[in-house]
């Protein structure tokens, strides 16, 4: 009997993008417009886990945090320093079905008197998911409000290839 030996293999890959701008609420200015790619941490991969095993504790990411650490974001990051962290303004699964946006703002009375300078995606539970610093940090007080979006995707860099069912299990079609 001849025996089908195949390995299949993928590579998947999550990147993170953040995008915000930051104006005063008085004048309609922007202040700061912030677009880059954010770290996804060490921590993502206990979220995914259990989110795919379906465990009795799944913990989505459902909040956002603002901090005061200003030191590059590390995949070993594990938390956001004197955060202050609300949930989110909404969650959607892109049409491509391969990123997920989520949506934040921080309104003219929330976080007032801090200088914000890392921002972080967080599950239900408090586990980080992906953090990101910025070059200017922003003065936050009552004039000025934040609206954004981060991006979790699956990155396709050439490497996920689909699957050629027929070549590799042409007894089972």
């Amino acid at each position: 009997m001849h025996q089908l030996k195949m390995k299949i293999s993928n590579d998947l890959k999550l990147k993170g993008r953040v995008h915000f701008e930051a104006k005063d609420v008085n004048t309609g200015k922007v202040l700061y417009t912030f677009d880059d790619h954010n770290i996804i941490v060490n921590g993502a991969l206990l979220a995914t886990v259990k989110l795919l095993g379906n465990t009795a504790s799944p913990s989505p990411i459902t909040k956002i945090a603002f901090g005061t650490s200003a030191t590059a974001p590390q995949y070993t990051d594990s938390n956001i320093q004197n955060p202050f962290v609300k949930n989110l303004d909404d969650v959607h699964i892109e049409s491509n079905n391969t990123s997920v946006t989520f949506d934040f703002s921080l309104g003219t009375g929330e976080d007032n008197g801090v200088t914000i300078a890392e921002i972080g995606l967080m599950c239900t539970d408090g586990t980080l998911f992906a953090r990101r610093t910025f070059p200017s940090p922003i003065v936050k007080n009552v004039n000025v409000a934040l609206e954004g979006t981060c991006e979790v995707k699956y990155a396709n860099d050439g490497s996920l290839k689909p699957v050629n069912v027929k070549k590799h299990w042409p007894r089972f079609l």
